[in-house]
């Protein structure tokens, strides 16, 4: 009997083994990171926090104030005139997410200027939508990129030899042959340039900003990214309206940076209030 009452001890040790092994792997720390693969709602640590590739999606919504940017469509100035675009176009360089205090660039960021091609999205009426792939490791505090290009990519590169991409040639052209240069930014259409704002008068406008010195930045805190499986999706608005802001337009029509450089340098002032998340 007392061999019997040994054997059963044993087999009931084994289990509860078995019970108290997994109940010590529950107390340890989980992952309390929401965009790490192993997340745990109620977690507590990023000790055990396990990373996987995921795929950025970010849509940029051309505006003018509230309304979505149509092209050759009248809109209204601040000052009550009459406004119509008929081509906008922006590079928006060097993209990249502020993870615990650390900016990790979307795309390639090494590498010659013909290689670091991957980090550059041209924003156009045709094209809102950049994507790439990044590995984060810490939750997400704010997106930063710059409108322009680099010194590196601006003064090394002919997009005359790239085949395909938003550095190759563009119609109408974001590159200015006489600068060897890109256009940072190119707003062009029609508005009511009359004294008095009352569509006795409408001319053309171009601006063309671009040169390395108005190369500027933009940082946007703490934007909330939908998240669908390896899938990050965020969305940025662009009100062109606001690039335009405190523009004379009966005399500020016309810049192509070097002709009129203060004109140009407005506009890149602007650029910072021009982006807000959705």
């Amino acid at each position: 009997r007392l061999l019997n009452d040994m054997t059963m001890m044993k087999r009931l040790f084994i289990p509860f083994s078995v019970v108290l092994l997994l109940a010590s792997g529950c107390n340890k720390d989980t992952c309390n990171e929401p965009l790490a693969f192993n997340y745990d709602p109620n977690g507590t640590s990023a000790e055990n926090c396990i990373w996987q590739p995921l795929n950025v999606r970010i849509q940029f919504n051309p505006m003018f104030g509230e309304e979505e940017m149509k092209l050759d469509q009248d809109f209204q100035t601040s000052d009550g005139r009459t406004i119509s675009f008929h081509y906008y176009g922006m590079y928006l360089t060097e993209i990249s997410l502020l993870t615990d205090e650390e900016y990790i660039r979307l795309g390639n960021d090494s590498g010659s200027c013909m290689d670091r091609r991957s980090d550059v999205f041209l924003l156009l009426d045709s094209n809102r939508t950049y994507e790439n792939i990044t590995l984060p490791a810490g939750n997400i505090s704010a997106i930063r990129f710059n409108v322009g290009m680099d010194t590196c990519r601006n003064n090394n590169l002919d997009p005359t030899t790239v085949a395909h991409g938003p550095l190759a040639p563009q119609f109408p052209t974001m590159y200015w042959a006489w600068a060897t240069g890109y256009r940072f930014v190119s707003l062009s259409g029609f508005v009511d340039n009359s004294l008095n704002g009352d569509g006795s008068s409408e001319t053309a406008f171009e601006y063309h900003t671009g040169l390395n010195a108005l190369l500027s930045s933009v940082e946007l805190k703490d934007p909330e990214f939908t998240q669908s499986g390896t899938e990050l999706f965020l969305e940025v608005n662009v009100d062109l309206g606001e690039l335009l802001n405190d523009l004379d337009f009966t005399t500020d029509l016309i810049t192509h940076t070097g002709n009129n450089l203060p004109l140009a340098e407005k506009i890149t002032h602007n650029v910072q209030n021009a982006f807000s998340l959705e």
